[in-house]
This record gives structure tokens, sequence and C-alpha cells, in this order.
């Protein structure tokens, strides 16, 4: 078989040469959402005095975009390393991997973010 085939369900499969993918509902990112939730409610306690409270809110929905999108590659990484020869290791390691993945992608979007939301010294 080559390339990819997809079967459409209520856990939808993409199937490779060497590695099947069955997506199920906790594949769906809400894991990354709550840790997301939570590093960012750290932040904005620990910062609350200096953040723009606007932008923050923004931030804070933008952010959870930024944490579907991320599971969305997430996913898709582990369908294209599976399938060239890191079968074993996507298996082995796709749960814990998925914490990985969303702490650096918390601290990616951070990084991009953070400036934007302190308000400028007086």
């Amino acid at each position: 078989m080559h390339g990819l085939t997809y079967t459409s369900a209520f856990s939808p499969a993409l199937h490779g040469q060497d590695l099947d993918v069955t997506i199920l509902p906790s594949c769906s990112g809400i894991s990354g959402i709550e840790l997301f939730d939570y590093l960012f409610a750290l932040v904005v306690i620990l910062d609350w005095n200096r953040l723009r409270k606007g932008r923050t809110l923004i931030a804070y929905f933008a952010g959870i975009a930024a944490m579907f999108a991320g599971n969305a590659l997430r996913i898709a990484s582990f369908v294209i390393f599976g399938n060239r020869g890191f079968a074993d290791a996507v298996s082995r390691f796709h749960l814990s991997a998925g914490w990985i993945f969303f702490s650096l992608v918390f601290l990616a979007y951070l990084s991009f973010t953070y400036r934007k939301l302190l308000a400028s010294p007086r």
C-alpha cells in the first residue's frame, strides 16, 4: 500500500504503510488546552499588575486556537514519523510526547506574545 488512506468513523483512522493512526476522542487536544489554561493562569497571576487586561484576554483565546493548531500538527507528525520508519517510537511515546509537545507550543506562544501583554512602564 502506498500513501495514506482515511477511514471516516466516530474515531477516524489514517492508514499508512507502517502505522495506522486512530484518532480517538482523547486525541482532541483537550489535555493541551487544560495545560495551556494552567500555565497561562500562572503567568496571569504572577504578572497581574503589569498586564494589559484586554490584550491578555485576546491572547488567551488566541492561545487556545494555537493549541488546537498544535494538536493538529502533533497528530500529523505522528502519522508522518510513524510511516517514515519511527512506528515503534511513535506508538511507545505518543502519550508522554503530547505533554512535552504542548509545553513547547505554550513556551513558543508565550515567547511571541508576552511582551505585547505587558503594560509599558510608567
